[in-house]
């Protein structure tokens, strides 16, 4: 199999598209290590949040014990199942399993691309939870 055949994946032309349907393994790798980067500037993001509370004794930003525990939790499921593993597993391994094997692509290359969207709308489902969760828990305590 020649260099350009392995470089080629058959993929579409345009930009959106390429990115959308690949089933090149290093496009879908470069896709998890995008998103562990972003993940990491929200968890990165919650870590300063959470020392800026502990800057000073006594409540300065949070309003209740409650919320410093939703986001200690959260910054932790972001970091580790949002950062760590979709970049070490998902990012690097799909770039570098194959060419260590010597394989042209990833096996089921298009199940590799669902599974990278799926770990996407995850996160989205993981972030609106943790983040409604401290409002309705907040209004029904209210009374509201």
């Amino acid at each position: 199999m020649s260099a350009q055949a392995h470089a080629d994946h058959g993929a579409p032309s345009s930009f959106v598209r390429r990115w959308l349907y690949s089933t090149n393994h290093k496009d879908i790798g470069t896709m998890y290590l995008v998103f562990a980067i972003l993940a990491a500037f929200i968890g990165g993001g919650m870590s300063i949040y959470m020392r800026m509370e502990l800057m000073n004794p006594g409540v300065q930003y949070m309003e209740s014990g409650h919320v410093w525990n939703v986001f200690t939790t959260a910054h932790g499921l972001i970091m580790v199942f949002f950062v760590v593993m979709p970049g070490l597993i998902g990012g690097f391994g799909n770039w570098f399993v194959p060419i260590m094997i010597g394989a042209p692509d990833m096996a089921f290359p298009r199940m590799n691309n669902i599974s990278f969207w799926l770990l996407a709308l995850e996160g989205r489902v993981k972030t609106f939870g943790v983040y409604s969760t401290p409002i309705i828990c907040a209004r029904s305590a209210a009374g509201r």
